[in-house]
């Protein structure tokens, strides 16, 4: 699991809550993560994608506390719009190769 200083790609300091919050909850996060998405490089991008956005709302409504049930469906939510993505890829893949085969068939019956 990455730590929360590589994780910020911008000059603010993680405040203390933030930093309790990553501690206190980030393995369970990443737990959630993995069992959907069994690869660590990428369960490991999923939940630094969720931190930092945790991280920018944050910023923006100065929230003091976050409930685990909601770190955990953020979470799931992130992995599964990971998921949708390369479903998406998979499935246009799949229509190229068969447009492929077809060709190749055309082109052998000629």
């Amino acid at each position: 699991m990455l730590c929360i200083e590589t994780m910020l790609t911008d000059n603010h300091k993680p405040t203390g809550f933030f930093e309790e919050m990553y501690d206190k909850h980030a393995a369970l996060m990443y737990g959630c993560i993995y069992r959907l998405i069994p690869n660590k490089d990428i369960a490991d991008k999923i939940l630094t994608d969720v931190f930092i956005d945790i991280y920018n709302k944050r910023a923006v409504n100065n929230f003091t506390s976050i409930s685990m049930p909601l770190l955990l469906k953020q979470a799931s939510g992130a992995a599964f719009t990971y998921l949708k993505k390369v479903n998406k890829a998979n499935a246009f893949l799949l229509k190229v190769s068969e447009h492929i085969n077809e060709i190749k068939a055309v082109n052998t019956l000629k």
